[in-house]
């Protein structure tokens, strides 16, 4: 059989449907059935309120309140995101807390010591910041917030040091070992006028006054 004789018996096979069509590709996936095989970290919504996804290398379904159910208690869903396509169960099913509760990663300030974070669980714990900054061997600044985040704001200022070298705390303070303890300069009070902090000086961080 001739190379062009070769070549139009593929073509006719291909035009009849006679031989099988390429395989299903990662930009292509195949249809998503519950307990077929998969490897994809991912889940697709099948309506407004389930999906599929691949749980231990089984496609398996399941309802968004049954998801929101299992991060914690009284955690409810307000439905599949069905404009995705393959995405985690996280993005794809959207959570809402319960009274009272919080989504991981939010964060308040009860008082000036007190901080508040979202657990796992989705509910909030609180810990003393004073606690905190002494576990860093620091002092406490006070808890600062921003919108649905906090931190807990530590100082070395006034801690014991023992003839350490200076460092600069930012732009425009120095933190210095002075008498035994640290403590801040402001290095526009030191210049009495312009003044930065300077961590690559001769010798070490300084205060450099001037514009």
């Amino acid at each position: 059989m001739t190379r062009a004789t070769r070549g139009a018996l593929a073509l006719a096979l291909w035009a009849c449907g006679c031989v099988d069509e390429p395989g299903p590709t990662q930009s292509n996936p195949p249809t998503l059935q519950a307990g077929e095989p998969c490897n994809w970290p991912w889940a697709s919504c099948v309506d407004e309120d389930s999906l599929l996804w691949c749980s231990e290398g089984t496609w398996a379904d399941q309802t968004c309140d049954e998801y929101c159910a299992e991060l914690g208690p009284g955690v409810s869903s307000l439905g599949c995101d069905v404009d995705l396509d393959l995405a985690s169960p996280t993005q794809l099913c959207a959570c809402e807390p319960p009274t009272d509760g919080c989504s991981p990663g939010q964060g308040a300030c009860e008082d000036n010591d007190t901080i508040s974070w979202c657990t796992e669980g989705w509910t909030w714990t609180t810990s003393s910041c004073t606690e905190i900054c002494a576990d860093q061997s620091l002092l406490l600044l006070g808890c600062d917030a921003v919108d649905d985040a906090a931190i807990c704001l530590c100082t070395n200022t006034g801690t014991p040091c023992d003839d350490a070298p200076s460092v600069c705390a930012d732009g425009q303070t120095l933190s210095a070992c002075e008498a035994g303890l640290w403590a801040a300069v402001d290095c526009t009070e030191r210049c009495a006028g312009p003044g930065t902090c300077d961590p690559g000086a001769v010798g070490g961080a300084a205060c450099v006054c001037g514009p």
